[in-house]
């Protein structure tokens, strides 16, 4: 059960413009679903700013193996 407050009616009636024919409960899952999908976007972004950002301060590839040749045997 949701209680409807200004909040929510306000969200409502702004869904109303974009998904007109739901009624009260499929406007909810819809704004949710809708929600649901920006923030999956955003952690996406996110973890891919991450991913970039983890590998920006390693060493290049091959670095470890000139090194061990210089290492006195």
């Amino acid at each position: 059960m949701v209680t409807e407050t200004g909040e929510l009616a306000e969200a409502m009636e702004i869904a109303r413009r974009h998904y007109a024919g739901l009624d009260g409960a499929r406007l909810i899952v819809a704004l949710a679903v809708e929600r649901a999908e920006e923030l999956r976007e955003r952690d996406d972004a996110e973890r891919r700013a991450l991913e970039e950002l983890i590998g920006s301060s390693s060493y290049p590839g091959g670095y470890l193996e000139e090194l061990r040749e210089e290492w006195p045997e």
